[in-house]
């Protein structure tokens, strides 16, 4: 029974995560982990994906704490995800300029303006316009090459002309 219990409250847990529902996804999640042993390959799934709901909720410091306890799991997989996952959440945060993040808009109901229903805020940043290619053109100083070229074409041509036609 309990098997059956864990089995769908882990694909409610992971349908709630792959709709957004974070909450309801770790609640899932956290009640599925309560009826499966830690060390089997299951449990540790269940736990992954409890790690990655934590992550998207924004709660780094239980999703650290939970894998830390994965790192040493019988089970080679779950323990190389949680390593990999752990080298992640741990890294050091990095400084992100302004212009690689977009404003979203504001639409919230305003008090103020009851003639216009939402208020709106546009974004700063504009796309950078596309330069133009320069296109190279070689600009030959000394022409006489081409010249040569041309008399030379025009000399094969004219002796294979008279060839055929003595063969005629």
């Amino acid at each position: 029974m309990s098997e059956v219990s864990y089995l769908e409250l882990y694909q409610v847990g992971k349908e709630a995560f792959e709709s957004g529902d974070y909450r309801l996804s770790i609640e899932k999640l956290e009640s599925a982990a309560e009826l499966v042993n830690l060390n089997s390959p299951q449990g540790g799934q269940v736990r992954l994906w409890l790690v990655t709901a934590y992550q998207a909720a924004n709660l780094s410091a239980e999703a650290v704490t939970l894998l830390k306890k994965l790192t040493d799991h019988p089970s080679y997989q779950i323990r190389k995800q949680s390593r990999q996952l752990l080298y992640i959440l741990e890294a050091p945060k990095l400084k992100r300029p302004a212009q690689w993040s977009v404003v979203i808009p504001d639409i919230s109901f305003s008090q103020d303006n009851k003639d216009k229903k939402y208020t709106t805020r546009t974004s700063s940043i504009q796309p950078q316009k596309k330069k133009p290619d320069k296109v190279f053109v070689p600009v030959v100083e000394d022409d006489s090459f081409i010249w040569f070229t041309v008399i030379v074409a025009i000399l094969i041509i004219a002796t294979l002309t008279l060839e055929s036609l003595r063969l005629i």
